[in-house]
């Protein structure tokens, strides 16, 4: 008889406790190995009373006092087929250490940590990891495989004259979850152009910054041009600072910050205007902006000096600094040219200490214990255990946090403190998740594919045991994730690592600890066809959409995009004096070739303009929506006011543009033709109407309204928001007339419904605030019959890629 069976036969309330602890499970693997996996979990975890530390206290006193031992980290970099690669620049992160692979491809990084470290090569196209490397217990060796990557060229000019900007600095970050890895940055020379070797195809953000001018951030976006192979090249427009932020950061004791980091982030009034309840179980007295900072802000110089231009707007700037809590401004209102001098003072902090043990109490040498906040959503700093378990963790803000700690082998369950009052008593935290799941990558043919990312997440609903992580696999494809709780299933996704191409070609399951899996990785396949064009095709380029693969077609009019992983494509074709077209539902099937056929690219008129509020001030991020023959739509948005699109030049038009806070224009309808037009399209006067959704007496944030005509309702609502996390609602440039306020509300019975309130606007004065109760939905609610009118095809909104920091 299993051991599933005589559970299920010791009772109907012990087989109830089964099923809701194993609800979440893909199949019916039970194991007795699993079992005492638990129940040693349990054991280990028995809580914190006096004898457990005097027995922990004995463990410690027994660990040998020693100096510790630096380590040294020695290796190889090699290309894709193996062969030695020279001159390769080798990075450490954290601590930060570089150094210079010999003629032959080796390197040698000496005085390390006693630590877990992440290493990563590149040259100037090329790169390799990063690859975590554990020396707690010594030293280690390891080869780097360099991959294709590319080179990046950053243009910088003036937004007002395009003239080029010397001396701007540009910086490049990874999106990875190894804190510091793939960090570029050079200045930009006399032509305006900085060049950062060695980056990722996509998963990386760009921040802009120079003397007098604001700062951008942007992500690498469908605009990047290709003039050489595998070298990217971007134009970054940096506008005209509207105030200069200067100041210093000091301690409490009024000395001086050095190399403090300081950055600006947007003034968002829904993250403050929480009730009191609410903000202090998750948020405690920190600030919630701080979960928007980037970590690329400036430094500061010896004597804790900074200097920085913003864009129009409200700002909030914070200052960290290694060992103190950040320091957050009050808001900063930047425009017409006004300087702001600030002291920021980031104080001690809150300080977290305890110590790290096994199961079976004994002190855990070079554990990471890691501090998180928000309900772990956001890492604010790590630090090593000592010999004898103990850390420390200082500068932390004054709230509630979760401390995640973990070996090579084992981890512990997030151990919840709260430090908004004072510091908290040392704490024990066990490492007493000790599962682990096996297996390895694969492509169809069962070879291993070496350095592929393999990415973990819990399954369990609520608080996870396990934050997200990666792995990396070994020559052969083999991969371990330890350090986790039984009879939890976990989503596994490997990624081949990107060799000259956008795609990130991918394969996911689910496992619990004790399995043993293969993740078969499908094989790439390719979209070929050819282009129907008067005049040169040559100077057409065509880009799949959802990897950013492009490619140029040949004078013959035929193109390739290769390396595709198996998905549906849409495919957008265009150039100079071309229509820009698209082509959707392209499916591209494992290893094999999609011929699309021929596509017929018209000759190009282009529509641009401004969109402008009343006052004739430009609209950023405006949505512009361009009907062409009633037979589509092509969307893009606004950069600082201006916009562009091409489209066939013998279509009838109609334009539309629309604002979050600003309202709508007037459509613009437009006579089939080939010249170029030119906009300006303003929104017509309204008011902003005001309210909040509440249930069950509390806000309810990530709501979704929408405010319609009351008469014919048409294709879409006029203006449509979100609530924030006080439950409030902003709908703008509402015109005079009847309105109806709808919140939308999500049922099982696959109806659009909604609460809805009649609202009546006069003039330029506002209504009273809406307010809307959800807590006995769906009564009350409206059905929302479908629209009568046909719903267009829509290509574009790829315009939206520049972002204020």
């Amino acid at each position: 008889m299993s051991a599933k069976r005589r559970a299920a036969l010791a009772g109907v309330a012990l087989a109830l406790i089964v099923a809701a602890l194993w609800w979440w499970r893909g199949d019916e693997r039970a194991s007795r190995p699993r079992e005492a996996a638990a129940a040693r979990e349990a054991r280990a975890e028995d809580g914190d009373d006096a004898a457990r530390r005097a027995r922990i206290a004995r463990h410690r006193a027994a660990v040998p006092p020693r100096v510790e031992a630096r380590r040294t980290l020695r290796g190889i970099v090699v290309d894709a087929a193996g062969a030695p690669v020279g001159d390769a620049q080798v990075v450490l992160a954290r601590p930060a250490r570089v150094a210079r692979a010999g003629a032959d491809g080796r390197f040698t990084l000496t005085d390390l940590p006693p630590a877990r470290v992440a290493v990563e090569a590149h040259d100037a196209q090329r790169i390799a990891g990063p690859l975590p490397v554990d020396l707690t217990d010594g030293d280690a060796e390891v080869t780097l495989r360099l991959y294709q990557g590319h080179a990046l060229e950053v243009m910088v000019v003036a937004e007002d004259d395009g003239r080029a900007i010397e001396g701007a600095l540009v910086r490049a970050q990874a999106i990875t979850m190894f804190d510091g890895a793939h960090l570029r940055a050079a200045f930009t020379d006399g032509a305006g152009v900085a060049r950062l070797p060695g980056l990722v195809y996509v998963g990386h953000e760009l921040i802009v910054s120079a003397p007098g001018y604001a700062v951008v951030r942007r992500g690498p976006g469908p605009d990047q041009e290709e003039p050489a192979p595998h070298v990217r090249a971007l134009r970054v427009a940096l506008p005209a600072a509207a105030a200069a932020l200067d100041g210093r950061v000091v301690d409490e004791a009024g000395a001086p910050v050095a190399g403090a980091e300081v950055e600006v982030v947007p003034y968002q009034e829904g993250l403050v205007a929480v009730d009191d309840a609410r903000r202090a179980a998750r948020l405690g007295a920190a600030d919630p902006h701080l979960a928007l900072r980037s970590g690329l802000g400036v430094r500061t110089d010896d004597d804790g000096r900074f200097e920085l231009g913003v864009a129009r707007g409200t700002w909030i700037v914070i200052a960290t600094a290694d060992g103190l809590a950040p320091a957050v401004s009050e808001p900063v209102f930047a425009e017409g040219g006004a300087r702001a001098t600030l002291q920021l003072v980031a104080a001690r902090g809150r300080t977290a200490r305890g110590v790290v043990v096994t199961s079976d109490d004994r002190p855990v040498a070079g554990a990471t214990v890691q501090a998180r906040w928000l309900d772990g959503d956001h890492v604010l700093g790590d630090v090593r255990a000592d010999a004898t378990g103990e850390f420390a963790l200082r500068g932390l803000p004054a709230a509630p946090i979760v401390l995640v700690a973990s070996s090579d082998v084992a981890r512990a369950r997030p151990v919840k403190l709260d430090l908004t009052a004072a510091d908290p008593a040392p704490v024990i935290v066990t490492l007493a998740l000790d599962g682990a799941i096996t297996g390895r990558v694969t492509d169809e043919r069962g070879a291993g594919i070496a350095d592929a990312i393999v990415t973990f997440v819990e399954r369990r609903p609520g608080a996870p045991a396990v934050f997200p992580g990666v792995v990396v696999t070994d020559a052969e494809g083999r991969f371990a994730v330890r350090g986790l709780p039984a009879r939890t299933g976990f989503h596994l996704s490997a990624a081949r690592p990107q060799d000259g191409g956008f795609a990130q070609h991918a394969v996911g399951r689910v496992a619990e600890a004790g399995d043993e899996v293969t993740l078969v990785v499908p094989s790439p396949g390719a979209i070929v066809g050819r282009v129907d064009v008067t005049g040169d095709p040559g100077r057409l380029v065509v880009r799949d959409l959802q990897t950013l693969t492009a490619a140029r077609v040949g004078r013959d009019g035929r193109f390739r995009l290769d390396g595709l992983p198996p998905l549906t494509y849409q495919l957008r074709l265009g150039g100079p004096r071309a229509a820009t077209v698209y082509r959707d539902g392209v499916e591209v099937r494992p290893g094999e070739t999609t011929d699309v056929g021929t596509i017929a690219v018209p000759a190009g008129r282009a529509v641009s303009g401004v969109v402008v509020d009343p006052a004739g001030e430009p609209l950023d991020e405006a949505t512009i929506r361009i009907e062409v023959d009633g037979r589509y739509a092509v969307v893009t948005r606004s950069h600082r006011g201006a916009f562009d699109a091409t489209v066939p030049d013998g279509a009838a038009l109609v334009v539309h543009a629309s604002h979050p806070r600003a309202g709508r224009c007037a459509p613009r309808a437009l006579a089939a033709g080939a010249a170029t037009t030119r906009l300006r399209l303003e929104t017509l006067p309204g008011v902003t109407v005001r309210g909040e959704v509440r249930a069950h007496g509390r806000p309810l944030p990530d709501a979704r309204l929408a405010v319609w005509p009351a008469g014919d309702r048409g294709a879409e609502p006029w203006a449509a928001a979100v609530s924030d996390d006080a439950g409030r609602f902003e709908l703008a440039g509402v015109p005079p007339g009847a309105w109806h306020v709808e919140l939308l509300v999500d049922t099982d019975d696959a109806l659009m419904r909604v609460l809805r309130q009649l609202v009546e606007i006069a003039g330029a004065t506002a209504p009273p605030p809406v307010v809307f109760d959800a807590s006995d939905v769906p009564a009350g609610t409206v059905v929302v019959p479908p629209s009568d009118v046909p719903d267009l095809p829509t290509h574009g909104d790829e315009g939206g890629e520049h972002e204020e920091p």
